[in-house]
């Protein structure tokens, strides 16, 4: 349902950040309240770099794979550490596309996702777990269930967000000041995807204006903090920034990058089907070598037309 004339009344929006904003928004009108946000950048082991005779974090694409090559140590084809723990999903995929200055729609609706720019990004994608062999295509797991790969002492430098943080906190202590959180890379701009998660209302709802104030009851500041909190997540509103929990040093580090660099993807109608399905489909043909890039993002391309068309 388009919220337009609820938010209007509300008098809020303004203290949201865009980039979790944007991911509520189509054609210019609203249709959620933003209640959770997960900026994602790089994270890196620096007592890993500095073993490696590394002294700074990489910050372009090339110095990237550079870096996670000098870090990666193997077994044959066992990883002992990934260099740059990627993972053949779509979501990752989104974050290098959008560093190489391309989309899957422009803002008026085009379907992009095979121009040029893309089929660079997920070339590079697809090159790191093929030729470079930094990332493995299968999940790295940990000894121990419920700790991550990175905790473990798996993982050199990976994609991540707080919750990284909380999970060295909680499982590996002792290297948690090892843990950096780091600027985005960039190739044409630099920017991260921020993961934003929201409420709506159907709009077969025969209870619209009791669904919106369950809405605005959930986005009310003190509870919104204490739902981030619970779930340790970087709350969408920007006068929570230094509230509470948010205070940690890490946790701000987080907010800059998602005030500074921060991006979501594009919300239709389609958005499902486009990004969780064909997206999704593309990434695993190029990653998987089944086809090329190009052949990847042109057929993506047509699935997302005829998915729009519906």
């Amino acid at each position: 349902m388009n919220i337009d004339n609820y938010v209007a009344a509300w008098g809020e929006r303004h203290d949201f950040y865009d980039s979790a904003w944007n991911t509520v928004s189509y054609q210019g009108k609203t249709y959620g309240i933003p209640i959770l946000s997960a900026p994602q950048t790089l994270m890196y082991r620096k007592d890993m770099l500095q073993n490696a005779g590394l002294t700074k974090a990489p910050s372009t694409w090339a110095d990237l794979e550079q870096t996670a090559m000098a870090l990666t140590k193997r077994d044959g084809d066992k990883f002992v550490v990934s260099g740059f723990n990627a993972r053949p999903i779509w979501q990752q995929y989104m974050w290098f596309l959008f560093q190489n200055g391309g989309d899957v729609f422009t803002p008026n609706g085009q379907v992009v996702v095979n121009s040029p720019q893309a089929v660079e990004a997920l070339d590079f994608f697809s090159k790191l777990f093929n030729q470079d062999k930094v990332a493995s295509k299968s999940s790295i797991a940990a000894p121990t269930a419920n700790v991550g790969a990175m905790a473990a002492n798996l993982v050199a430098m990976q994609l991540g967000n707080q919750l990284t943080v909380r999970d060295f906190r909680d499982n590996n202590p002792s290297q948690a000041p090892n843990l950096v959180v780091a600027d985005p890379v960039e190739q044409t701009q630099q920017v991260t995807t921020n993961w934003t998660d929201w409420l709506a209302i159907s709009q077969q709802t025969k209870h619209a204006d009791a669904a919106w104030k369950f809405i605005a009851f959930v986005a009310q500041s003190d509870n919104l903090l204490k739902y981030n909190e619970t779930m340790y997540f970087i709350t969408p509103r920007k006068s929570l920034r230094t509230t509470g929990y948010m205070t940690d040093p890490q946790l701000q580090q987080f907010v800059t990058i998602m005030e500074k660099y921060g991006r979501s993807i594009n919300t239709n109608p389609a958005a499902l089907e486009v990004y969780q399905t064909i997206m999704q489909n593309a990434v695993d043909d190029a990653v998987y070598q089944k086809k090329s890039a190009q052949q990847a993002l042109d057929d993506a391309a047509k699935n997302i037309q005829r998915a729009m068309r519906r």
